[in-house]
């Protein structure tokens, strides 16, 4: 198992968990080439249509990441 210290973090598997077409990773962490985030788990949460990830940077810039695809049940990763 690798692990790698993140913060007060320790991450388990993540270099072999990244996939750059899924923000989630099934591991607790999303990211992906060295930047992390622990994911959040929404019970009783109802995703809609058009629902999307989004990335802020300490710098204050930010990017859409992904969007919720309803039809599809699935997000899909914007270039």
């Amino acid at each position: 198992m690798q692990t790698k210290q993140y913060g007060k973090y320790e991450l388990r598997d993540v270099e072999s968990a990244l996939d750059r077409a899924n923000p989630f990773r099934g591991n607790g962490w999303a990211g992906h080439s060295g930047s992390y985030a622990p994911e959040v788990l929404g019970r009783d949460l109802t995703l809609r249509d058009g629902a999307e990830i989004w990335r802020y940077m300490p710098n204050g810039t930010q990017e859409v990441l992904a969007r919720y695809d309803l039809a599809t049940s699935r997000w899909k990763v914007l270039p």
